[in-house]
């Protein structure tokens, strides 16, 4: 169970992540875009708004640091076990 735990909250963050796939999928389409897609929306080519920037940046990390602090201990114990041992 440790190693499934580990998966999951290693799934769970590359998921939250994505950035590639919906650019391809959705496109232009802003109603569909997702929380990082949108953060980079942010960033302008001469000048970026750093306060509203980062405040969304730490809003899509959130998430995934609750989910590491209720798993800690299997993710710990996921990544011990798959360790090579000699």
């Amino acid at each position: 169970s440790p190693a499934l735990a580990a998966v999951a909250i290693l799934q769970f963050q590359g998921s939250w992540n994505g950035l590639f796939w919906p650019a391809v999928f959705f496109g232009p389409n802003r109603e569909h875009w997702t929380l990082p897609f949108g953060i980079v929306q942010l960033q302008g080519i001469f000048q970026t708004n750093w306060p509203p920037l980062m405040a969304i940046v730490v809003v899509a990390t959130v998430p995934i640091v609750i989910i590491y602090l209720f798993f800690q201990r299997y993710f710990v114990e996921g990544i011990a076990a798959a360790g090579v041992k000699g």
